[in-house]
């Protein structure tokens, strides 16, 4: 009778371990980092060349910078988390760009800006001027596994 007494006391102390311990989860932030990524492409363009109606591709190499808020990956996240993560690409020769996005399940909004860039406006067939092309700005809302476009113009 000792032992039954005893097992039902250690069982009994068991159970309450694994159910304390399943509240404290329950409870707890979920702050677990994400590894999903979602991809945002597009293409930059500006008028270069006012002689003519086309509007030309933004210059090869001109930077494109995206950023999340940290606290949109976690459902709970822990009290304040409020920093941002930063994306980098470039355009290319073709005037796009890729980004790839750490993504989860829920949806999580992306603000993106091409940096400024300073290009030699052609104003006439003989002469150009200096111009200064500030950061055009686009948003996306994206998930795990999702191919958004977001064209920029400056």
């Amino acid at each position: 009778m000792k032992k039954i007494f005893i097992s039902l006391v250690l069982l009994a102390g068991f159970l309450a371990a694994i159910t304390l311990n399943s509240c404290n989860k329950a409870n707890k932030a979920t702050a677990d980092p994400v590894t999903t990524t979602a991809t945002i492409k597009g293409k930059v363009q500006a008028q270069l060349d006012l002689t003519n109606a086309t509007i030309e591709n933004a210059p090869s190499g001109t930077k494109i910078t995206a950023w999340i808020n940290a606290s949109d990956l976690v459902d709970n996240p822990p009290a304040g988390t409020n920093g941002k993560i930063i994306f980098n690409g470039t355009v290319d020769n073709n005037g796009e760009y890729t980004l790839t996005i750490t993504a989860g399940t829920k949806p999580v909004t992306v603000t993106i800006y091409g940096d400024d860039f300073v290009y030699n406006t052609i104003w006439s067939t003989t002469s150009a001027i200096r111009t200064i092309y500030t950061g055009a700005t686009g948003s996306a809302t994206v998930q795990k596994g999702v191919t958004k476009y977001v064209d920029l113009s400056y």
